[in-house]
């Protein structure tokens, strides 16, 4: 039986930066393409919500655009 495991990667390096986001484990891909997903929209409403509050004082250095959720078979 398939499981799977999100893990925080670096875009441009490859580098795995968390292995086992929240310690979850699914037991099946849709379920945990659908959790890698509501992940990355979270940290971009992140942004978006550090932008709106303080629009001068919010330096936009694009470090968590270098960051994604993905889908890892185990």
């Amino acid at each position: 039986m398939e499981r799977y495991k999100i893990q925080m990667i670096n875009k441009y390096t490859g580098a795995v930066e968390e292995d086992n986001v929240d310690d979850m484990i699914f037991d099946n891909e849709e379920e945990a393409e659908e959790y890698a997903l509501y992940l990355n929209s979270c940290s971009a409403q992140g942004r978006e919500d550090l932008k709106l509050r303080d629009p001068f004082g919010y330096e936009d250095n694009n470090i968590e655009d270098d960051f994604e959720y993905i889908v890892v078979e185990i």
